[in-house]
Formats: structure tokens, C-alpha cells, sequence
């Protein structure tokens, strides 16, 4: 498993385990990964990073973000809400208000 192998990396191999990333689909199985890692080196000492894939590439759009001199951290859209705020804000920017109007009554 992702696990052994992380293992044996580190106690084998003397590979630091900052320099390992296992990467995961869901928080679920990330949380585990985390418990089963911690059981054989303990809570205090370094673990290897440990995320899901969409942790993940968010971490690198912050890390770009940051980089850009963009300000807040990007804003997740986890709503219909939200999206439809996002496109409003576009909306408003590159169209005038009856076009604004009509391609929000489309959706």
C-alpha cells in the first residue's frame, strides 16, 4: 500500500519525510492515511504531507496566487450561489446591464 511504501521510504531508505507526498481521492481515505502514519511514527514527529488531489492542486492555485500579488486567497465555489455571484461580478465588467439581465434569466 501507499502507506508501506511511504514506510518504508523513510525507515529504509532515509528518505525525509517532507520530501513525500501521498496524494488521496477523498477525505475520508486522507484521514485514514493520516491515522495509519501516525500509529508507526507518532503524532509528534513529522509526517509526510498528506492531501487529496483537489487539497491538492488548491494548494498550488494559493501558492500561484500569492505569487501574482492577487490578495485573499481564491474563493472555493462550492454553491450555485457562489457561482452565479462569480458570473455576475464577470458579467458586469464585460457587459451592459440588459445583456446582464437576459444571460442570467437563461440560467
Amino acid at each position: 500500500t501507499m502507506v508501506q511504501r511511504a514506510i518504508s521510504f523513510i525507515n529504509i531508505h532515509g528518505i525525509n519525510p517532507k520530501n513525500i507526498l501521498i496524494v488521496t481521492f477523498s477525505k475520508l481515505a486522507t484521514e485514514e492515511v493520516i491515522e495509519r502514519v501516525s500509529r508507526v511514527f507518532g503524532r509528534e514527529t513529522e509526517l509526510p504531507t498528506i492531501k487529496t488531489f483537489h487539497a491538492l492542486a488548491y494548494s498550488w492555485v494559493c501558492r500561484s496566487w500569492r505569487c501574482c500579488g492577487l490578495g485573499q486567497r481564491p474563493s472555493v465555489l462550492s454553491s450555485k450561489v457562489g457561482e452565479m455571484a462569480l458570473m455576475k461580478q464577470v458579467f458586469e465588467r464585460i457587459l451592459d446591464k440588459k445583456r446582464l439581465e437576459r444571460c442570467l434569466r437563461k440560467l
